[in-house]
């Protein structure tokens, strides 16, 4: 017996269940998909200490949008949907000092003398509110929404509006508007040391300067369709944050919250209900605002720096990490606050970047540097947080559920440390279970034993896990200067062995097989019957000789006689995987082992190995090569039934005689097994062919007959060739000696 194979050009995954796979985390993507507290990640992929974020208060609402330090130090900010403005005690805590009849806060200012200015929106009204607490209305802007709020160099205050796209001056008298533009709204407004302005609008993207005498100055045409937040540090240098979907030039720029020009919902965070405040509750007024953040996942964000030739640089850009804030630090580190978790995150003047923190909030909507840190707004809810110049003294990263794929043991933890600061312990944890997302039903954090790098995990078999580290340190650098702690580790696992299963078993029609290599002839080729021949395959072989099989993508050539079949299996593990092909011919018993011990997934066999006949054919797989004995799994599938026919068709003349009409022979065509599926003569030996029709004009059963009259030239046919073809592609030619007369 003879069973010819070929080498699959890709084999199954060589996975093995019984050696371990490892989840491995050593890049910024992998820790800053994490969460962190106390720790910060490094761009290029380590955990370092990091500034504490402390809590400072809980304001009762679910969105604060503005904030503001005056000149004695005191904080105050504005919140949605109450409108209520409160002030942030020095030793923690929050005070209410003011409630608007409008439902959100998104400017404030403050005044050399404490005087604390309040915009309301909607409907352009600006409060003065005195360090007595007392109130008044200042101005009713012709306006909307009142976006910024800044004092300028005469005492004056100035807002940027919408949806009419203009800044007012507000002083004595009736407010006067100072710059109409041809955009929607100004979003922010910051007045520069010589008194000129500059102002971000939407939904066009301008950062723009605006001189004394109220004519504009087009500094930047951002890619994005709103400049949220304008900055100016120490030296003068310009930034700028910038948010939308991006856009090439001269094309429509649109935010999540405003695809209309006139747009009559908030631009810049939230979307809102604007039910008057006094008709709607609390409750009402959480769920119907949705932060853009949730919903507009294709908007970019950016911060830009306008060196001194006004050129824009993109300092920072990011699709995942929606910024909605962000402070500048002395030596040039642009701190963010994002709408991932509220985290933080830091850009360095080397251009590297650090996930800093998170508050555990939704959005982080506010930020307001100071020598002791940076005050940290966040909103959903509606928190004040303190991030500290000096190092946490304690801190702690959790990593992302880690999938295993199925049940299976664990090893132990691998970690790559750098020499920890003095005084520095680190500490690791470990714990799973079987449920996507942690829950009751996960084991409690276990602390891992071990040292020199290694750590033994004793933790139950389970799908899903994560690994805590814990870090300890008294006092410290800032994040960047601190030393080194963890850049890798390694949790080693075994799955826990599932069998494989097989999906399917193809058999390819007799005579199309795999092809060998060298390649013989041209994949999907069909055998040469002469270039003026009639016949062709039947559709069924054409149609699998130029089809690919299944997951191995092979070619075929058509080689009369001979069976191949192709099978497709999968494994949970990815585990290593051999088969085996056994045979019995239909109504038999017993199966005949064909081949075994294979890695390929397809099996050509030789004319020579069976009898023609109907057979059924069963594949067995088995992961043996990757388990233990006795843990091995198996699986087995039978193919549909296969007619194998190998002998070409009868041609027989049964009478032959010339007349008036020319040359007349009756022909006769019968095969075994398959239908008949194509006639043809040639009168010329061969080099012409024509179709011969049967005598009930269609070539469908094992028997047909056909009577061949040749006119043309009779007298000069010496010999006729009549061709047959079955359904299984086997061709039988016949030769016919005209009768002289």
């Amino acid at each position: 017996m003879v069973v010819a194979l070929l080498v699959l050009a890709a084999l199954p995954a060589a996975a093995q269940a019984v050696r371990p796979s490892w989840y491995e985390l050593d890049s910024y993507e992998d820790f800053s998909a994490g969460k962190v507290k106390g720790l910060a990640v490094t761009d290029d992929g380590r955990l370092v200490p990091a500034p504490g974020l402390r809590e400072l208060g809980d304001s009762g609402q679910p969105y604060i949008l503005s904030a503001v330090r005056d000149a004695s130090g005191t904080v105050y900010f504005g919140t949605g949907h109450d409108g209520k403005v409160f002030k942030l005690q020095p030793q923690g805590g929050v005070t209410e000092v003011f409630d608007a009849e409008e439902p959100d806060i998104f400017a404030l200012a403050a005044g050399p003398d404490g005087t604390l200015y309040v915009a309301g929106s909607p409907g352009g009204r600006i409060y003065r509110v005195g360090r007595d607490g007392k109130s008044a209305v200042l101005a009713e802007l012709k306006c909307k929404y009142v976006w910024a709020l800044a004092l300028g160099r005469d005492g004056a205050l100035y807002a940027g509006t919408g949806v009419e796209g203009r800044i007012y001056r507000v002083g004595e008298g009736e407010p006067a508007v100072v710059f109409d533009s041809d955009q929607t709204h100004v979003l922010s407004l910051v007045t520069e040391a010589d008194g000129q302005f500059l102002a971000g609008t939407a939904p066009a993207g301008y950062l723009l300067r605006i001189g004394t005498d109220g004519r504009a100055v087009s500094l930047f045409d951002a890619p994005l369709a709103e400049i949220r937040q304008i900055a100016v540090d120490r030296y003068g240098v310009v930034y700028a944050l910038a948010y939308g979907k991006e856009s090439a030039d001269g094309e429509t720029k649109t935010t999540g919250a405003a695809e209309a020009v006139a747009a009559d919902v908030v631009v810049s965070v939230f979307q809102r209900d604007e039910t008057p405040k006094a008709k709607r509750t609390k409750t009402d007024a959480m769920a119907a605002a949705i932060g853009t953040a949730a919903t507009a996942s294709a908007d970019v964000a950016a911060v830009y720096r306008l060196d001194k030739t006004g050129g824009a640089v993109p300092i920072w850009r990011s699709e995942e990490d929606k910024a909605f804030a962000f402070a500048l630090q002395p030596d040039g580190t642009v701190i963010l606050g994002t709408g991932t978790r509220g985290r933080l995150l830091a850009r360095q003047p080397d251009r590297s970047r650090l996930v800093l923190a998170e508050s555990g909030q939704e959005q982080v909507t506010a930020l307001l540097p100071g020598a002791d840190g940076i005050l940290v707004f966040t909103s959903n809810q509606g928190r004040v947080y303190r991030l500290g110049a000096e190092a946490a003294g304690a801190g702690e990263w959790v990593s992302d559920v880690a999938d295993a794929g199925t049940v299976a043991r664990f090893g132990v933890l691998r970690t790559v440390t750098a020499p920890l600061p003095e005084g520095v312990r680190g500490e690791y944890a470990f714990r799973c279970g079987n449920t996507a997302r942690p829950d009751a039903t996960w084991t409690d954090w276990q602390a891992l034993s071990g040292g020199d790098a290694v750590y033994v995990i004793g933790a139950p078999p389970a799908r899903y896990f994560q690994v805590r580290v814990t870090l300890t340190a008294g006092g410290g650098k800032a994040p960047g200067l601190a030393g080194l702690w963890v850049e890798r580790l390694a949790v080693s696992y075994a799955q826990r062995n599932q069998a494989p299963r097989l999906l399917a078993v193809a058999v390819n029609p007799p005579g199309v097989v795999f092809q060998k290599q060298p390649p013989m002839m041209q994949p999907g080729e069909p055998p040469d019957y002469g270039a003026a021949s009639t016949l062709e395959l039947p559709p069924h072989i054409l149609a699998a000789l130029t089809r690919m099989s299944g997951a191995m993508q092979l070619p075929k050539v058509f080689k009369t006689g001979q069976v191949s079949l192709s099978w497709t299996d999968e494994d949970p593990n990815g585990d290593l995987r051999e088969y085996a092909v056994d045979m019995r011919s239909v109504g038999a018993t017993a199966w005949t082992r064909l081949a075994a011990g294979m890695r390929e997934q397809f099996l050509n066999i030789d004319p020579d190995v069976l009898a023609d006949g109907d057979y059924l054919f069963r594949v067995t797989v088995s992961d043996a090569p990757a388990n233990p004995p006795g843990e091995a799994g198996t699986d087995t599938l039978v193919s549909p039934v296969v007619t194998v026919d190998t002998r070409p068709p009868r041609l027989r003349a049964l009478e032959s005689g010339r007349t008036a009409q020319g040359l007349e022979v009756r022909i006769e065509a019968a095969d075994e097994r398959s239908p008949i599926h194509a006639l043809e003569y040639s009168a010329d030996g061969g080099r012409r062919w024509e179709p011969l029709f049967p005598e009930d004009g269609i070539c469908d059963q094992t028997v047909e007959r056909s009577k061949l009259v040749v006119s043309a030239l009779a007298a000069e046919v010496r010999q006729l060739l009549v061709r047959a073809m079955d359904y299984a592609g086997n061709v039988a030619v016949l030769a016919v000696e005209p009768p002289l007369k």
